[in-house]
């Protein structure tokens, strides 16, 4: 079960019996503008959904989805091969998507983001908007 917010006494009671398996996380949202698709991004839609990806020497480098809802578009598993890493590749694929989400006239962003993704959206121009934790049954 994933929570996004602050949870009151009456929240953490009713949770107590599950085990916590992040809790670091945070919601993060923007507003989609216009920008143009890098020439190295791949994109693949399937309906409302895009799944992008980088390749380097035919070898997948860096991958991510977006999911569109109305106005909203869901950033999703945003991941870069770690022999890959430090290359700038996290960035053109959520450079990638989110050209893709403004062509199909997404205005608001969104995405859960871990402690190793955030610097990334942070320099993208993300905000965070509240604490997410992910509980597990025992």
């Amino acid at each position: 079960m994933t929570l996004v917010g602050d949870l009151d006494a009456q929240s953490r009671a009713a949770v107590a019996g599950l085990d916590p398996v992040t809790s670091d996380e945070r919601m993060m949202t923007t507003t989609i503008a216009p920008i143009a698709l890098p020439t190295n991004v791949i994109i693949e839609e399937n309906g409302q959904v895009a799944h992008a990806r980088i390749e380097v020497d035919g070898e997948l480098a860096a991958r991510g989805q977006a999911a569109l809802s109305a106005a909203d578009v869901v950033f999703d598993r945003i991941e870069t091969v770690p022999e890959f890493r430090r290359r700038g590749l996290g960035r053109l694929v959520m450079t990638g998507l989110t050209a893709w989400a403004a062509d199909n006239n997404a205005a608001t962003g969104l995405l859960m983001a871990s402690v190793s993704g955030r610097k990334l959206y942070d320099s993208l121009g993300w905000s965070e908007v509240a604490p997410i934790v992910t509980l597990r049954g025992r």
